[in-house]
């Protein structure tokens, strides 16, 4: 039989300051989880609200028809918000 005198208190208060920071550690990555989840859908939706804005959709419409009609003269360099859009998507 156990004696409580016996009993290392030190022992008991470090294996409950073990337990205690586990259970934080895994409740914090499951909120870090989540958290990482709402801001993938949040970039989603402001990726399409940007490709959808009237802006862009100008943008899109002037570079397809660079792209039908004068292929030769689309010039990289100069400013090409729709090819600029692309480079931002995550892959």
């Amino acid at each position: 039989m156990i004696c409580i005198a016996s009993i290392d208190w030190s022992m008991v208060g470090a294996l409950a300051s073990c337990v205690a920071v586990s259970v934080a550690l895994f409740f914090h990555i499951l909120n870090l989880r989540n958290t990482w989840r709402s801001n993938s859908a949040k970039m989603v939706m402001d990726f399409a609200s940007d490709f959808d804005s009237a802006d862009m959709r100008n943008h899109r419409s002037h570079f397809a028809k660079l792209l039908l009609n004068a292929r030769d003269s689309i010039d990289l360099r100069k400013n090409t918000p729709v090819l600029e859009f692309l480079k931002k998507l995550p892959t």
